[in-house]
């Protein structure tokens, strides 16, 4: 911690024209660079389409990952009858199918990742209906985890479509 506060010090001395310059100024305003020097350089970029198909891509395999195996416990997680259903399995895989082709049309057919999110969030808006239906009206999944990531990414993929 000491380190930090002496490299930040050596850091603040050797730009003391830039700090004396913003200090005179009415309005000071950031650089971006300044304020990625204040982080420490890191830079997440932007979310656009690219980004946010990866995440999406990401998150929908663990998903199916973690309700198609049993042992993993996701019926006990997430559902109201704790017994694994085949239909779990087959739900889990119909999800990694989807992704898997939306993972192709990205990756190795070269479509427009803006295209492909659309696809997406035309899949999250109903796989959101179907969970809050499944939640509010049949109780069939009490941990509502999923519901609230989905929405989520629902939100985040129609701003960056049509926004």
């Amino acid at each position: 911690m000491i380190a930090v506060l002496l490299l930040t010090a050596t850091a603040a001395a050797n730009r003391a024209p830039v700090l004396s310059a913003v200090a005179q100024s009415k309005v000071a305003v950031p650089k971006l660079e300044s304020v990625l020097a204040l982080r420490g350089g890191a830079d997440l970029g932007p979310l656009n389409a690219d980004v946010m198909t990866i995440v999406q891509l990401a998150s929908g395999f663990l998903y199916a990952v973690e309700i198609g195996v049993p042992a993993f416990g996701a019926s006990k997680k997430y559902f109201t009858n704790a017994v694994d259903h085949p239909w779990r399995s087959w739900f889990a895989l119909l999800i990694a199918i989807s992704n898997g082709s939306y993972a192709m049309a990205k990756f190795q057919w070269g479509v427009e990742p803006v295209e492909v999110l659309k696809y997406m969030l035309f899949h999250n808006v109903a796989a959101f209906a179907l969970y809050a239906y499944q939640h509010y009206s049949t109780k069939e999944i009490k941990n509502p985890q999923a519901l609230y990531i989905l929405g989520t990414l629902a939100a985040l993929s129609a701003y960056i479509c049509f926004a």
